[in-house]
């Protein structure tokens, strides 16, 4: 038994010195009938998938920057590759890149700023998944055998 405690103990203490380091990686994963996907958070940039097409998440991202009035610098579109530069009212840079995965498939990078801004970017992050939803188009849950 005293054994089994001290084991708890240095589980514990580990537990806690582990968590003052700061984290290199974030990661959460959320599953709605609307959305589905990853999200991580990697140096400075947050990283998330999209089960939309690539010009539908293009046109999403830039109604939502212009929401939050983040006002659009650049913004081009090709076959697999499309990107929106923004900026904050202080000046730093909102850089998306948009990366076609699938026909239905969008991965997206939102970086802000230099070292990046993980609270701005989910922001950014959620008020696209909002103009996806408005948009109504594809739910997240794609049938394997439609019959």
């Amino acid at each position: 038994m005293k054994q089994w405690g001290r084991l708890c103990i240095a589980s514990i203490v580990a537990l806690i010195h582990g968590a003052c380091a700061a984290p290199a990686i974030v990661m959460t994963a959320s599953l709605g009938a609307l959305q589905t996907g990853t999200e991580a958070f990697i140096r400075g940039e947050l990283e998330s998938t999209v089960a939309h097409p690539m010009h539908e998440v293009f046109r999403a991202t830039q109604a939502a920057l212009l929401e939050l009035e983040f006002p659009i610098r650049r913004a081009d579109i090709g076959d697999a590759n499309a990107y929106v530069v923004s900026a904050e009212a202080q000046g730093r840079k909102i850089n998306v890149s948009l990366e076609l995965k699938s026909p239905l498939v969008t991965k997206l990078n939102i970086r802000v700023g230099l070292f990046g801004d993980q609270t701005v970017s989910r922001l950014i992050l959620a008020a696209i998944q909002a103009q996806l939803e408005h948009e109504g188009s594809h739910v997240g849950v794609i049938p394997l055998n439609p019959d």
